[in-house]
């Protein structure tokens, strides 16, 4: 059988820089828990209205985004 996976989806705000610094909040407290059978959380910063699979929280000196995820490895 495959893996089964938890996908949690947060509405924030229409505003790229506050909905970023909230998602880095998010983040941070999802490293600080142990939770017993999490070994690793993937994240990153959509738009909905977006259809590339881009993360908001990836981007480079030219403006563009990437599609990478960001990891939270649990030891």
């Amino acid at each position: 059988m495959d893996t089964f996976r938890l996908h949690i989806d947060i509405p924030l705000t229409s505003d790229q820089t506050q909905s970023a610094t909230i998602s880095r909040k998010v983040a941070e407290f999802l490293s600080s828990m142990d939770i017993e059978g999490v070994k690793l959380v993937q994240y990153k910063l959509s738009n909905d209205s977006d259809r590339a699979n881009k993360n908001y929280l990836d981007i480079n000196e030219n403006g563009h985004c990437s599609n990478k995820k960001f990891q939270i490895v649990f030891d």
